[in-house]
């Protein structure tokens, strides 16, 4: 037993002699390093750089960055202002401001009135030449006008059909103040006659047309007009030709005299 205890001891001692002996021979215990690049940018190249604070940008650079842009709309075209008013004719080429020389003296219904839907807008002119439509214009007996005139050719140096015409805009409450986008200055279209009554010609000294006289104006008299002379014409549409809903409407009327000179006026009507 003695022996056996001193064999085991000795074995720590062997193992020792045996590492140094290896370490003595050539062998030993290999530690490996990560080789230093034989170039040294790509050492410089691995290196990670050193972050630094950057000032933070606007929400405008931002946007931008990321493509996001705000367009603005297009400006509006703003519309032009009425060539009448409740006091002035621009266009009367007879004389606007007497009351004596104006040749557009009635208008039905009166300002602000009612009409029904099956009811009629009618203008007087009276003239010593009496009211015109344009010989493009044909009406029959009864004054129903059985042809109609092109607007784009059949038109006065001011740019107004010769035949009469009224311009229509129903009246909300975003534009009741004008201005009226269905008025002749801002693209409206005219709409035509439906029958003439009274003392009208195709121009001065050709006649007059074969049509039942007028009805009176005087109850529709604007103010105090009297016109220039006294042969009358009469020029009506029909309501419901016009295929106006029930509702508010500004309502401008242009015309002209036997001589060829203009009148616009502006009303509102109640379609019922």
């Amino acid at each position: 037993m003695a022996q056996a205890n001193r064999d085991l001891n000795l074995i720590p001692t062997l193992v020792l002699i045996l590492f140094a002996g290896l370490g003595a021979a050539g062998v030993g215990v290999l530690v490996t390093r990560k080789p230093s690049p034989a170039n040294p940018t790509q050492q410089s190249a691995t290196r990670p750089t050193p972050t630094k604070s950057l000032p933070a940008k606007s929400a405008e650079e931002t946007s931008q960055k990321q493509g996001t842009f705000t367009f603005e709309p297009p400006p509006e075209i703003p519309q032009q202002a009425s060539v009448c008013s409740g006091a002035t004719l621009v266009f009367d080429d007879e004389g606007a401001s007497s009351s004596d020389s104006n040749i557009f003296i009635a208008l039905d219904p009166p300002n602000a009135q009612a009409v029904g839907a099956t009811g009629n807008i009618r203008a007087w002119v009276s003239d010593e030449a009496g009211g015109r439509i344009p010989s493009s214009v044909t009406a029959d007996s009864s004054g129903t006008i059985t042809k109609h005139s092109d607007p784009i050719i059949d038109k006065d140096s001011h740019g107004y059909p010769w035949e009469p015409a009224i311009y229509v805009t129903l009246l909300t409450p975003q534009n009741q103040n004008g201005p009226f986008p269905g008025d002749k200055e801002n693209g409206g279209t005219p709409r035509f006659l439906t029958a003439v009554k009274g003392k009208a010609t195709t121009s001065k000294s050709t006649g007059w047309l074969n049509v039942p006289t007028h009805d009176d104006p005087l109850l529709y008299r604007i103010g105090n007009r009297r016109g220039d002379g006294q042969h009358v014409a009469e020029f009506i549409w029909n309501v419901a030709s016009l295929g106006l809903s029930p509702g508010n409407y500004r309502v401008q009327v242009s015309l002209h005299d036997g001589d060829s000179h203009l009148a616009v006026e502006c009303t509102t009507i109640i379609v019922q």
